[in-house]
């Protein structure tokens, strides 16, 4: 007990001492110091806030000029796309009325104006194909199309994008290779593709000799549309030189004329002719 007595004295005159030592210089009190310590806390605190009040200001002064920066841009933007569609619809139209340059200036201009256009550069390498005769130009206004399609695109169009290029270079470039693939890519992405069924077993009847697998898109494009005379006339035609299936010929070359006539096709008398040939009428 006594020891702890001794120690807790020498304890309480170390501290003593040491407090005494931390007091300030002069004449103030212990109150007086400790006043002006809570003082100089409190002002520093007034200072911090007001610092990052001013901060905050800033923030937003910065974040406000940015906002309506993006705004300009944005509006500025949405009225150049807006132009931008204009001359691709009236492109639509002109080529639906047959001018065809006039339909290639709007898509020029709608291209300019908005370079990312993908439908443009879509319709634009339809009219090269088609009607201007310019096989290289539409590949590379398709090739372009495709490659700005983003994924979360609408997937018929990216899929009428690989059609259209699987047709120029199945009938145009001589690339049977390439067609196959785009064919296969544009029925991967829409399935209910009818055409490009059809062109694909046209393909492989006529380049490919895949006489099975012509076929069988021949039925696929029935089954899509049933009112789909020429895959009905090349079914028949597919029986009869490669199958060995006349009865199914016959069957098919039948409902070709049919369809043919409801439709007032210029194929008809073709059907007709094909029917005569396989000993049917």
């Amino acid at each position: 007990m006594k020891i702890i007595k001794i120690s807790m004295a020498l304890l309480t005159v170390n501290w003593v001492v040491l407090f005494s030592i931390a007091q300030p210089v002069g004449a103030q009190t212990r109150t007086d110091y400790w006043n002006q310590q809570r003082q100089e806390m409190y002002d520093q605190w007034d200072r911090d806030r007001d610092e990052r009040d001013r901060k905050r200001r800033n923030d937003d002064e910065n974040y406000n000029r940015e906002f309506w920066e993006r705004q300009r841009q944005q509006q500025q933007e949405s009225s150049t796309e807006s132009k931008a569609v204009s001359y691709f619809d009236r492109g639509v139209a002109r080529s639906e009325q047959g001018d065809y340059r006039g339909a290639m200036a709007d898509y020029n201009q709608a291209i300019t104006l908005y370079p990312q256009f993908a439908a443009a550069y879509g319709n634009r390498g339809i009219l090269k194909a088609d009607k201007l005769n310019d096989p290289k130009g539409a590949l590379a206004d398709y090739n372009k199309s495709i490659a700005l399609y983003p994924q979360f695109s609408n997937v018929a169009n990216v899929a009428n994008a690989y059609y259209n290029r699987a047709s120029l270079k199945h009938f145009k470039l001589n690339n049977p290779k390439g067609a196959l693939a785009d064919y296969n890519k544009a029925i991967a992405l829409n399935p209910r593709l009818v055409e490009a069924y059809y062109n694909r077993g046209v393909l492989k009847t006529a380049i490919l000799n895949d006489f099975n697998g012509a076929f069988k898109d021949y039925n696929q494009a029935i089954v899509l549309n049933p009112q789909f005379a020429r895959a009905y006339y090349n079914r028949g035609d597919l029986k009869y030189t490669r199958l060995n299936d006349l009865n199914g010929a016959i069957k098919d070359t039948r409902a070709a004329v049919r369809l043919f006539r409801q439709q007032n096709a210029s194929e008809l008398q073709h059907a007709i002719n094909k029917l005569r040939k396989l000993g049917a009428t």
